[in-house]
């Protein structure tokens, strides 16, 4: 499988259905999504490396307090934005 199939069967996996027209863009998407995922989990695991445990659990707590924060802003500015519509 090369990787826009890959990319075509992620998507399907999370329930996406792609037509011939966008399936690059959301390929694309997809694939730098991954890119940005992957990169985004290395730099934790260099970063936090030499961690203690207690450190690492804390450091972890809050970076996960800290995105699902950001979620919920952007979940409640989207609501917002689609009310405005």
């Amino acid at each position: 499988m090369g990787l826009v199939g890959y990319c075509s069967h992620l998507a399907g996996r999370i329930g996406w259905t792609i037509t011939t027209s966008v399936a690059p863009y959301v390929n694309l998407l997809v694939l730098e999504t991954m890119v940005v995922m992957n990169r985004t989990k290395q730099v934790i695991k260099e970063m936090t490396c030499t961690m203690e445990n207690d450190e690492y659990i804390e450091f972890m707590r809050e970076l996960s307090e800290w995105a699902s924060s950001q979620a919920d802003k952007t979940d409640f500015i989207s609501d917002y934005e689609s009310e405005d519509d």
